[in-house]
């Protein structure tokens, strides 16, 4: 079943043959845990939308587990990164919410 929703990306872990598993924080299934094959390298904008502190627009598959297929920045919080204090606060913030939803 392929499906398209919006969400926040958690955290981001890289794993062999330059595979991701993404924690997406989304409205539709709540927190859930993806794995990716789109590769941070390349002209493709999908990349932009597989960082942290990012809230984009993905396409996942669902079967046993979740996949996701496209990806696409709506809105980045790249700028967070700029300030030490704002980092720290907002990794403290993503860090919280990881701990506290329960999957799905």
């Amino acid at each position: 079943m392929i499906t398209e929703t919006t969400g926040l990306i958690l955290k981001n872990t890289k794993i062999a043959r330059d595979r991701r598993m993404l924690v997406i924080f989304t409205r539709k299934f709540g927190k859930i845990s993806a794995g990716t094959g789109l590769t941070q390298r390349g002209k493709n904008r999908s990349h932009l939308a597989l960082g942290p502190f990012t809230y984009g627009r993905y396409q996942l598959y669902k079967g046993r587990e979740f996949n996701v297929d496209a990806a696409e920045p709506v809105e980045s919080f790249f700028e967070l990164g700029e300030d030490v204090d704002r980092y720290f606060a907002a990794s403290c913030a993503l860090e919280y919410v990881d701990a506290i939803l329960p999957y799905e």
